[in-house]
């Protein structure tokens, strides 16, 4: 029974739960308490989900014998972080134009303005896709240019030899 009730879909139930409660209640107290929560949770996700895929490539790669197998998860893994950022681009910018009338005022010029003033080349967002600084990658979540150092020590793992594989 204690291992039913602490499992991770119940205590999600319950958290949902109270989540619509506290949107219902409409409590400043509630909300603010509940905003630090959700603020606090975030950023531990942030923390620790991108040096773990990190980790987790160059751990795999370790494992590979030849080149076509790094290859390989490399293209499922620039595929997989494309496909779900397009998708949730698409979701969000299909959300902003189904909401944007009900919650956002009728003119908004220095949003408008400052689109305007933000507004970057193509090719100077692949350019910022490329880290400079190892450290700077993590701490702008920047995922692409985590995946493709990681994919570099992948490949200067693999190009060990055997013998030096077996100690590192």
């Amino acid at each position: 029974m204690k291992k039913k009730f602490l499992s991770t879909n119940f205590l999600t139930i319950i958290a949902i739960f109270f989540g619509i409660l506290v949107g219902y209640l409409n409590n400043s107290d509630l909300n603010n308490i509940t905003s630090i929560i959700a603020e606090i949770s975030v950023k531990i996700m942030k923390c620790a989900a991108l040096p773990l895929l990190f980790l987790s490539i160059i751990s795999s790669a370790a494992h590979f014998k030849n080149i076509d197998q790094i290859k390989n998860l490399g293209y499922k893994i620039i595929t997989y972080t494309v496909l779900t950022t397009l998708i949730a681009a698409v979701v969000a910018d299909i959300l902003f134009w189904v909401s944007s009338s009900y919650f956002l005022p009728q003119s908004l010029p220095h949003i408008t303005d400052q689109l305007v003033e933000n507004n970057k080349s193509f090719l100077l967002t692949i350019m910022d896709m490329i880290p400079d600084n190892i450290v700077k990658m993590f701490l702008e979540n920047n995922v692409i240019a985590t995946v493709l150092v990681a994919i570099m020590i992948a490949l200067g793992l693999l190009s060990i030899n055997q013998i030096g594989r077996a100690h590192v």
